[in-house]
């Protein structure tokens, strides 16, 4: 608790106040497939007592995928879906741990690395023998 702005002395309750941070739910279309729609419920719970205001809607993805290379399903973001298919189709991957990528604590060995070029050298030989 804390004041309100409005010169209240110790102990009042603020007027109103503010969470700022991010939801991850399924896209609106998903409740047509019985999945929840956070928007939805979130308006049901809380009337017009608070406001959610969507900044950003990255849509869910799916990638595609190179033969001989593992797969698996995340939730995390990526920019990826902003691009759409612009610069063909889209591969997510790379060298180290989703968990701290982007992060101060991102680092990769040198063991890595060098096994990351060797993925990528595989990759673009396995997409060339595609197409």
């Amino acid at each position: 608790m804390g004041g309100d702005g409005g010169g209240g002395g110790g102990g009042s309750v603020a007027s109103f106040c503010m969470y700022s941070g991010y939801i991850v739910s399924a896209p609106p279309r998903a409740a047509s497939r019985g999945i929840p729609n956070f928007v939805g419920a979130f308006t049901r719970a809380v009337g017009k007592r608070a406001e959610l205001v969507e900044i950003l809607c990255l849509p869910p993805i799916r990638f595609t995928t190179v033969d001989g290379m593992p797969t698996t399903v995340v939730s995390f973001t990526t920019d990826v879906p902003v691009f759409g298919k612009t610069w063909g189709e889209p591969l997510l991957l790379g060298p180290g741990s989703i968990h701290v990528a982007h992060t101060s604590e991102e680092r990769i060995s040198k063991r890595e690395l060098s096994d990351a070029v060797e993925m990528y050298a595989n990759v673009v030989k396995k997409l060339l023998a595609k197409n």
